[in-house]
Parts: structure tokens; sequence; C-alpha cells
């Protein structure tokens, strides 16, 4: 069975979307996109008044029990490059890997 997305009007696997109280469905990795771009802009997803994880048609926050495992690492991997830049901190990451790493969670996130 599939839901249809609200953002790309796609036909998702239920267990890839998440749905929020009011019923409003997004792929889990529009919210992993959009939590990547507030944190280019320079500024906290999880912050009081952060939007990391809320509708994105009502804004009404959504709980982790609504996210899926593969979610939370890549969540993860995202904050684990993105805040340090953020926060102008350089390290020593190998990106070419962590890209792949990316690559492969979002290619599970859609298969």
């Amino acid at each position: 069975m599939s839901v249809e997305c609200h953002v790309c009007m796609e036909n998702v696997p239920c267990n890839k979307v998440v749905t929020c109280v009011n019923g409003h469905s997004c792929c889990q990795k529009h919210h992993l996109e959009r939590i990547r771009a507030i944190y280019q802009e320079g500024r906290n997803a999880y912050t009081e008044g952060g939007t990391g994880q809320s509708c994105f048609m009502c804004r009404v926050p959504i709980g982790d029990n609504h996210f899926s495992h593969v979610f939370f690492k890549n969540l993860h991997i995202i904050q684990a490059i993105e805040i340090p830049k953020m926060m102008g901190v350089t390290s020593k990451i190998d990106y070419d890997f962590v890209n792949h790493v990316i690559a492969m969670s979002n290619k599970a996130l859609n298969s």
C-alpha cells in the first residue's frame, strides 16, 4: 500500500511516509532535505520554533515515533556534517564516504 506525498505528489510506500495528526503525508526524505537546508542557512532545526520535524502543510510538530530508524540514521549524518559547518568548525571528515552513506540511505528510503 502507498500514500501520496503532499510535497512531491508521488505515491510512496507507507513505511517511507510521515503523516501528521491532521492527515497530511510527506516523504521522510523531504524532512531530511528541509533539516539540511535549515542548517545550511545557519539556523538550528530543533530549537524552539524550529521546523525540522513539522508538517509541511499545517506546521504541526510531528513526534519522533512517526519517523523510521533510517530517518534518524540519516539525520545523525546530516547533523554531524552541517552543525560544525554552521558553527564555523572545520573537521577532517571524509565527505566522499559520507556522501556515499547518505546516497545509500536515501536509496533505502526510496525503495
